[in-house]
Order: C-alpha cells, then sequence, then structure tokens
C-alpha cells in the first residue's frame, strides 16, 4: 500500500509504502490433534516455533485471567525476528503467568508483523502493518 501527501503548509511531499509481511503459521506450541489445549510446562522455557518470513517479525501472545468486572486479565506478549523461526519464553514470566491466571482459561496467538520509519524533512512517518489468518487464531494453552 503506497501513501502520497504533502507539498503544502509546510509539509515535504513524500510517498510512503507499507509492506505487508508473510504469514507466520505457529508449529509449537499446538494444540492436541483432537483439539484439545497445548500443555505449557511452566518449570521450563517455552520454545515457540513458527514458519520463517522473510521481513518483519512474530508476536507471539499468552492471555488470560479473569474478564468479568472486578477480575483481573493478564496478557504476556513476546515480539520475534520472524526469519529466525523460533524464539524462547522465560520459564520465571510463564510460571508468574500461571500463578495469576489461577483456573481461568488461557490462550496463545502469534502474529507477524512490520513497523517501518520514513523521515522526510522534519516529518516522521511510521507505517504498521500485521498479518493473521483464521488458522494462527488463538487456542487454547493449559499452563502446568
Amino acid at each position: 500500500m503506497t501513501f502520497q501527501g504533502g507539498n503544502g503548509a509546510g509539509v515535504p511531499a513524500f510517498t510512503v509504502s507499507a509492506i505487508i509481511p508473510g504469514i507466520a503459521v505457529i508449529t509449537s506450541p499446538v494444540s492436541t490433534t483432537d483439539g484439545g489445549s497445548a500443555i505449557v510446562d511452566t518449570s521450563q522455557d517455552l520454545s515457540v516455533t513458527w514458519t520463517p518470513i522473510s521481513i518483519g517479525q512474530v508476536d507471539f501472545k499468552l492471555s488470560g485471567g479473569d474478564y468479568s468486572p472486578g477480575g483481573v486479565s493478564i496478557s504476556l506478549a513476546c515480539t520475534f525476528d520472524g526469519a529466525t523461526g523460533a524464539g524462547v519464553v522465560s520459564r520465571t514470566l510463564l510460571s508468574s503467568m500461571k500463578g495469576m491466571a489461577g483456573t481461568s482459561s488461557t490462550y496463545a496467538s502469534l502474529t507477524s508483523s512490520l513497523q517501518e520509519t520514513t523521515v522526510v524533512g522534519r516529518l516522521t512517518i511510521v507505517t504498521q502493518s500485521s498479518q493473521n489468518t483464521p488458522a494462527d487464531r488463538a487456542f487454547n494453552v493449559t499452563l502446568q
């Protein structure tokens, strides 16, 4: 997608393109073949893997807690270089999340994203793009 603007009122003319990153498909952790929860051992670091993408980063997120009025919702988000195809979530963070989540459901998701900054004169333009697919929707995770 290309954006053009400026050339008036002190704003220099510019053309900026936003590039959409490829789709990163999570390969681990994943739900069991029968659609059950992915099991995450919180006493160990969690290895997260996905099909590598050529540009951008991936955002792995765990979320849960109590969303009812007065409840506490929690989330953990980690950003990794999309081309590496792998990242690690610390067991310290996982065990803390398990303690705060209690018995509530926890979900994991993965999206690909790209942020680029262009400077034209004194104007800073930041473009952000992201992509996920129905196959990459959040899935249930059991923290053990």
